[in-house]
């Protein structure tokens, strides 16, 4: 059940910030213009607490609270449209937008004590967090600072190609920073890189000559 969430953290995480990094070319690509940029980054917090909820979604189920998640996720759904109704005439899309944010994290929370009262334990630990925070926060300025050096791109091509190759290129190039930082922190055995996909390969990246980490 802990790895569920690490894994769920580390790959929500990793793509919320990489998407906020990169949300404007990715825009440009997808959309032919970065209009409604600043809103997507804020929807993009969403794809971080939804991983939570569909890791504890299961764990609940299979522990047999069949009906709770899909209760506690209709009562979010209840929620967001309040919110709407407060946030929308304050800040028109972005409003909607922290209304939807806002829905998620009650359900989030919901969720998560409840799975704290049926299993008593600590689901993550707070040294995990601390090597996903930093991988999160080098992959963003990373990527920052990539997407500034390869701004020239826009002076020798159309807008929108410049922008798909900024967006897919940052892509693998801040995956792969992430991907180094965090593994590196060793928070991952091995055991549980190869029950990933592509686990072999991510071996790769962890520290030689040092002892993995146990999990218990």
């Amino acid at each position: 059940i802990q790895l569920a969430f690490r894994v769920a953290i580390f790959a929500g995480a990793g793509a919320m910030v990489g998407l906020i990094a990169i949300i404007k070319p990715t825009n440009t690509m997808l959309f032919e213009n970065a209009a409604g940029s600043n809103v997507l980054q804020i929807l993009s917090i969403l794809i971080f607490l939804s991983s939570i909820i569909m890791t504890a979604s299961a764990v609940l189920q299979g522990l047999g609270f069949t009906f709770y998640p899909a209760f506690v996720i209709l009562g979010g759904f209840i929620i967001k449209y309040c919110l709407n109704i407060l946030f929308i005439p304050l800040a028109g899309l972005s409003g909607a937008a922290i209304a939807s944010c806002i829905a998620l994290l009650l359900v989030v929370i919901a969720l998560l004590i409840k799975l704290k009262f049926q299993l008593h334990i600590k689901i993550v630990q707070l040294e995990f967090i601390t090597p996903i925070l930093k991988g999160a926060v080098c992959m963003y300025i990373v990527l920052k600072g990539y997407l500034l050096l390869t701004d020239f791109f826009y002076g020798v091509g159309y807008e929108r190609m410049a922008s798909s190759f900024q967006a897919i290129s940052a892509v693998f190039f801040g995956g792969f920073i992430y991907l180094i930082v965090v593994l590196r922190s060793q928070v991952f055995t091995e055991e549980e890189l190869y029950m990933l996909p592509l686990g072999s390969k991510l071996l790769l990246l962890l520290p030689k000559n040092k002892t993995r980490m146990t999990k218990k």
